[in-house]
Parts: structure tokens; C-alpha cells; sequence
């Protein structure tokens, strides 16, 4: 792609920006490479590739940049901590072009935005820079929408890379347009690469994954290191696969023919295509205008459940897709029981009380209704196991008490029977014996500690004490994300689990993956230590709770006020906020700490003259810590006076 030299005018930007920055500037300076796309929409994500070469002295910044069409320029500006802030003005092609700019440095790579105009065109532009840009390391993005056969919905984003030829890597951190990091550590033997897998809520997916650069930064075996880029850019597809058969939970032949047949996509444009799944590890890509599928026969086996997938895919930029996906669910007997378990947990509340919980969970196929029955002489009811919304062949319940010696008064050790009464109208009844030690150790978390240190869109690390048991035969670790009306006991009794996980789990820690919670809310988050008591698919376990509240984001207000004896207008990079009459005032709400990247643009005859106002605004980038007042000054042209000037020139 030709990119003319006014577009290139438009350099860095930093999102969120959410803490202090130190006041030494850090050192900017060297030959900086990477890609950028305009205006977070742009289809195919990748506008072009960059080369920057940085010089500073002290917090002054200068540099050039160039293009990979061989365009170039210039830009200044000055540092602050890990930030940088500039302004940049050029002629042409006889046109003007003016650019402002945020740059911020994150563990190593540049990461940018900003917003320029030349032929009273606004745009923006995102992208990021690194002094290694590892490109022969292949790698992949994808951000996709989930719909589960009982219409719960689910977010998802996927990550791999490859190893380079003869250099084997030692971790790899994804880092989002937010500068959120998430681990890509699970090792795909089969495929020989790093993957990273994450599900969060689907109302989140746009705030928490949006548009932008998302850099992959690599440690190799050597010691060296370096990044590569993927983008994500356009929209998701508005329409949903719809699975007309098999329908959820069929019955199907595994030695015949399987047809898949879905609605026919809408939409579909030359650059999308349709994915056929099953979870078995088969997957065949299909064109856009394509129905239905034949699964070959025998390719299911015998006695299994199985997960079937169907996805409208749609690029979405550089090394990225976006999906929509539906799911349903079948099976090749008439009923299965694939596991089952039974556990008893003493879980340590923030007072000091000792709480009980009785779990009782199968997974399972072809099952009307589920209940466990507990021992003679419990003073505890039947508990009724139910169908998970989001995995049909997920049964589960969790029965709480606030007193642990209660708890063992109404569902005592000893004979527990699992009743199943399936589809068919036949019965099994599982005898599970549930007795056996705790755990010695008790998970103290120590991270995160306190109850509202935790900003809702970001992920955070969770810290225990260690388990030295851990990694033993039938010893397991198991998170769990509890939301919660208020941060009390009482709460933590009656909540509803909106995450679990094992996966990636140390015996002291992980990373709990972003987009999970939401802003304004409580959480009970929970780690539980289990082993199982010699009797399989029975299990003791120790806990410990921490309750968490995710404040509602505040908003300040900004307001734009245009003054002078010339004409123009102020446009914000997101275009939220827009002012095109002198004299006028326009304002709006941006979240507490965002930073706002506001460009003037001169009308023909009048040149901008700076900013007034807040001392915040003066650089043309206001950080929203309260209400802010920017004030953009845009004065005639004197006529007389530039021909007197160039007179003396």
C-alpha cells in the first residue's frame, strides 16, 4: 500500500494510562521498528510497517521515521517517566499537516496512538515499536464470540507462535492495546508451539480486547529477546451460526455418514470463511456460502461425548481473526457418565470462622434429572445436581454452610449414592464413600489483599502459600470467581460462581486472566487445596477466601472551548468529543485517568496560536483525573505582517 507522506505525520498515543510515571524520562533513544493501521476500523489492520530512530537529551525528544513505501518525516516532543508527549507540523505536497502524540514504554516495546489532519481529514493511528522485530517467528490472534446451546454466551481469545528455526523460546506475554499481559505458556507438542487460551464475559469483549496492536514479546533459550505483532481491527460478524443438526445432546451412529448443516451466513464477504469443529481434534475450513458439512463415518468413537463447532470467521487484521461461534453438543450412546466426584471442603473466611462446602459434580450425557442422597442418619436433604448453561455435559452443585461442624451434622462422612435417571427412562445409582484426610497445609492468598485494588478490565496475579504437596499423585488446585452482592460472609454463602479454573495454575499463583469481572461489583475469589481420599472421584480439600470489589470507573469532564480571532475546530483521536465553531464550548465524560489526545486544525487563513486553560491541556494531551477545561486559540493571519517578514528574509 502507497501511504502518502501527510498520513505518516500521525504518530503516538498511550490508553489508559492508570498510574504515576516516574519524574527521570526513561532512555527513548535508538532504532525502533513495527507496524500500524488507521482509525481502529481499517479491514485489513496492517496500514504499514515503520522504522523510528529516536535521539534524546535528557527529556528532549527527536527523531525521524520512515516508512515502508520509503515515506518520511520528523517529530519532537519531550519525556516524562516512561511516557512521551509531542506535537508535529510539516508542508507538503503544498498541504499542511499537524499530528499530536502519546508514547508509552512497556517491557520493552513502544506502544502508540495519535491523531493528525491534512486536507481536513482527520485520522487516527495505533501501533507499536520494538528494537527486535522478530519476524519469521509465524504466530496468530484470534478474539471470538461463543453461543452455547442454552444461549449462554462466552468470550474468547486464542494465541499461538512458532518457533523461530533454531531458536527455541522460553516464554512468551501477550500485551494488549490496554498494556494488559497475558502468559502464552501452554506447549502444543503436537503443533510444536506456545498457546494461550483465555474466556471471559462477552459484554466485555470490545472494552477489553479492542481494536489496536497486541505485541507478542519473546525470551528466547539464548538469553536474547524480541516481539512480533498481530492486529485486531473491523467489527464482528452481527449474525450467529445457528446449528440445525445434530441438535444439543443427539444421539448419533458413529459408523455412518454425520451430516452438519447450519443457516446459510448473510453476509459474507470475499475475505471470510466458515470453520467446522469437533472437539476430537477435527476441523475442516469451508467457503462463505457453505451450509452443511459430512463428518466421515467412524470418525467419532464409541461410547463419547463430543463438543461440535461451527464459526463464521472474518480477518481482522494483521496474523488476526474475529469469530462468531456456536456450539452444540452430541454423543454416540445412548448414555454416558464420563466422570463423577464427591468432596468435602473446609474454606477459612476473612473473620476467622471455618465454613464447609459439600461438592457433587459428573460429567455426563443422555441424563434427565441427577441427586446425590446423602449417608443414613444425615440430618442434610437430597441436593439435586444441575446441568451446567454453559457445558451441557456439565452437572454440578455446591451446598454451603457457614459453620463447618454444621456442615458435618447435616452431611456427615460415610455411604453417598449418586441417582441418575436417564433419558431413556432407566436408572443408575453410583455409591461414592467419602472419607478421609484434609489437606495439612491451608492456603493463605496473599495477593490480592485488599478490597478494592483491583481495576475490572485488567487481569491480576493471585499469590498463595505454597503447597508443597502439590504436583502429587491426585493433588489438585482449584480458583474460583464468586460474584457476590456485597463483600460479606453471608454473601459468600449464597454466590454464584462465574469462573474456574486449574489450568496454568502454580502451587503459589497464577494470573487471572482479564475481562472475567466487571466494574462495580463484589467478588468472593477462593483457592482450594484437594486430594483425593483413596476412593476415586472422592476428594477433602482446605480453603481460603478473599473478598474483592471492583469500583465503578469515575468519569471527569472535559470541556473544549475555541477562542481567538481565526477559525477552526479540536477533534479528540476517538472522536468522542468535537468542536467546529469559534467561540463555541463542547464537552464530554471520558473515565477517570484516560488520556485524551485533542488535535487543532486551522481553518484556511488563521494558524493555531497554542492552548490555554488547565496547565494539563498546554501540551494538547489531558489526562482525565478530574474535570478538565482546554482552551484552543486559532488567530487570523496577518497578511501585512508575513509580507513584511518575508520582506526581510
Amino acid at each position: 500500500m502507497n501511504i502518502p507522506y501527510r498520513y505518516m505525520l500521525i504518530v503516538f498515543f498511550l490508553f489508559l494510562f492508570q498510574f504515576q510515571t516516574p519524574a527521570t524520562a526513561a532512555d527513548f533513544s535508538g532504532t525502533w521498528y513495527g507496524p500500524y493501521f488507521y482509525d481502529h476500523v481499517d479491514t485489513d489492520g496492517l496500514s504499514g510497517q515503520l522504522t523510528v530512530v529516536i535521539t534524546q537529551n535528557d527529556s528532549a525528544i527527536s527523531g525521524t521515521f520512515t516508512s515502508g513505501t520509503g515515506s518520511t518525516g520528523t517529530f519532537s516532543g519531550v519525556a516524562d517517566g516512561e511516557q512521551f508527549v509531542g506535537n508535529l507540523t510539516s508542508l507538503t505536497e503544498s498541504n499542511k499537516a499537524i499530528a499530536t502524540f502519546v508514547a508509552k514504554l512497556h517491557r520493552g516495546i513502544l506502544v502508540w496512538e495519535g491523531i493528525g489532519s491534512s486536507d481536513n481529514t482527520i485520522r487516527s493511528l495505533s501501533g507499536a515499536l520494538t528494537k527486535n522485530w522478530v519476524q519469521d517467528a509465524s504466530h496468530w490472534l484470534s478474539v471470538s464470540k461463543y453461543s452455547y446451546p442454552s444461549n449462554f454466551m462466552e468470550g474468547d481469545v486464542w494465541a499461538f507462535i512458532l518457533e523461530p528455526a533454531g531458536k527455541p523460546i522460553e516464554s512468551v506475554m501477550l500485551v494488549t492495546p490496554l498494556l494488559d499481559e497475558m502468559p502464552v505458556i501452554d506447549w502444543d507438542e503436537d503443533d510444536s508451539r506456545f498457546e494461550g487460551d483465555y474466556n471471559f464475559d462477552i459484554s466485555n469483549v470490545e472494552i477489553v480486547y479492542p481494536n489496536g496492536i497486541y505485541s507478542f514479546i519473546i525470551n528466547f533459550g539464548d538469553g536474547s529477546s524480541g516481539a512480533c505483532f498481530s492486529t485486531q481491527a473491523g467489527n464482528f460478524s452481527e449474525q450467529i451460526p445457528q446449528i440445525l443438526s445434530p441438535v444439543p445432546d443427539t444421539l448419533v451412529d458413529e459408523t455412518n455418514v454425520l451430516p452438519v448443516l447450519w443457516n446459510q451466513w448473510l453476509n459474507p464477504d470475499s475475505h471470510t470463511n466458515i470453520g467446522v469443529y469437533f472437539d476430537i481434534g477435527h476441523y475442516m475450513g469451508l467457503t462463505n456460502d457453505a451450509t452443511q458439512y459430512e463428518l466421515p463415518a467412524n470418525t467419532l468413537s464409541d461410547n463419547m461425548m463430543e463438543w461440535l463447532k461451527i464459526s463464521f470467521n472474518r480477518p481482522s487484521g494483521y496474523y488476526a481473526k474475529k469469530s462468531v461461534t456456536a456450539r452444540s453438543y452430541l454423543r454416540t450412546s445412548s448414555h454416558k457418565v464420563d466422570d463423577h466426584w464427591l468432596g468435602k471442603v473446609k474454606v477459612h473466611l476473612p473473620s476467622g470462622q471455618i465454613a464447609g462446602g459439600l461438592i457433587v459434580g459428573m460429567d455426563a450425557a443422555g441424563v434427565s434429572s441427577a441427586t446425590l442422597i446423602p449417608p443414613a442418619g444425615a440430618t442434610g436433604s437430597n441436593i439435586t445436581i444441575v446441568q451446567g448453561e454453559k457445558l451441557n455435559g456439565s452437572w454440578e452443585s455446591w451446598y454451603k454452610d457457614a459453620d463447618f461442624d454444621n456442615l458435618n451434622t447435616k452431611y456427615p462422612d460415610g455411604q453417598y449414592i449418586l441417582r441418575l435417571i436417564y433419558k431413556d427412562a432407566t436408572q443408575e445409582d453410583i455409591t461414592m464413600t467419602l472419607g478421609g484426610d484434609y489437606p495439612s497445609s491451608i492456603p493463605n492468598i496473599t495477593q490480592p489483599a485488599n478490597l478494592s485494588d483491583l481495576i475490572w478490565w485488567k487481569s491480576f496475579p493471585a499469590q498463595w502459600t505454597n503447597w508443597e504437596d502439590f504436583d502429587n499423585a491426585d493433588t489438585f488446585i482449584v480458583s474460583t470467581l464468586d460474584i457476590m452482592d456485597s463483600t460479606s460472609e453471608a454473601d459468600y454463602l449464597s454466590s454464584v460462581e462465574v469462573w474456574g479454573n486449574d489450568e496454568g495454575i502454580l502451587s503459589n499463583g497464577m494470573i487471572v486472566s482479564p475481562g472475567i469481572m466487571k466494574s462495580g461489583n463484589a467478588y468472593a475469589y477462593t483457592v482450594i487445596f484437594l486430594q483425593e481420599t483413596g476412593v476415586p472421584g472422592v476428594l477433602k480439600g482446605t480453603g481460603d477466601v478473599v473478598f474483592l470489589e471492583t469500583p465503578d470507573i469515575p468519569t471527569s469532564t472535559l470541556t473544549v472551548s475555541l477562542s481567538g480571532t481565526g477559525k477552526g475546530s479540536v477533534h479528540g483521536y476517538d472522536g468522542v468529543i468535537s468542536c467546529d465553531n469559534t467561540g463555541g464550548v463542547c464537552q464530554a465524560e471520558y473515565n477517570r485517568n484516560q488520556q485524551v489526545i485533542l488535535l487543532p486544525v486551522p481553518e484556511k487563513g488563521s494558524v493555531f496560536a497554542g492552548w490555554t486553560g488547565d496547565a494539563d491541556c498546554l501540551d494538547g494531551v489531558a489526562t482525565m483525573t478530574e474535570n478538565k477545561n482546554c482552551i484552543a486559540t486559532f488567530n487570523k493571519v496577518n497578511i501585512i505582517g508575513l509580507i513584511n517578514l518575508l520582506l526581510l528574509e
